[in-house]
């Protein structure tokens, strides 16, 4: 370590959602729609030892070359989003969306549906379930996308989501 191995970064983001709500009394149905704008002027300088080759460990006392980089750029992350929520009895609620996504520094999009029921088994004992997926890019504003100390090839991370659950409510402040 030391003060010639750094890693500074600058960042000033500015976010804004919008949505429009739709109400369909008649079949107990909601409907949302909306955008979210994400922008990102960033930037970074970088310096520390080479990226060491694959199936390769670099001896830290031989090699004190370091390499340099710094950058300047503006992510631009627009989404768009829809959700359904339906209750077609009294006790059943069914979540449904799907969630849209584009990442201009990375240049690739990606696309997570989602859905979740609710099932009241008294008016204060509810039986949930849920399951979606979920994406974001990686920490490029860290260099994870960087030529010279990540990789450039990286793909959103991404999960998974499953849940099932009891929700129950003591008091109206606890549940």
């Amino acid at each position: 370590g030391g003060a010639d191995l750094y890693l500074r970064s600058n960042q000033l983001p500015f976010m804004g959602r919008e949505g429009l709500e739709l109400e369909v009394p008649e079949l107990n149905l909601s409907l949302s729609f909306g955008a979210d704008l994400y922008l990102l002027p960033f930037s970074y300088e970088a310096q520390s030892p080479p990226r060491f080759k694959l199936n390769q460990i670099p001896d830290p006392f031989v090699s004190r070359r370091l390499v340099r980089e710094v950058s300047s750029e503006t992510d631009f992350a627009p989404a768009l989003y829809a959700e359904a929520v339906w209750k077609p009895q009294e006790r059943l609620k069914l979540v449904g969306g799907v969630r849209g996504d584009w990442d201009t520094v990375m240049q690739k999009g990606w696309v997570d549906p989602r859905a979740a029921a609710f099932f009241a088994l008294t008016p204060k004992t509810s039986l949930k379930a849920a399951v979606g997926l979920f994406h974001q890019p990686p920490d490029y504003r860290l260099g994870m996308l960087s030529k010279t100390f990540g990789n450039p090839n990286l793909l959103p991370e991404g999960a998974s989501h499953y849940a099932v659950g009891v929700e129950h409510d003591f008091t109206d402040a606890i549940s």
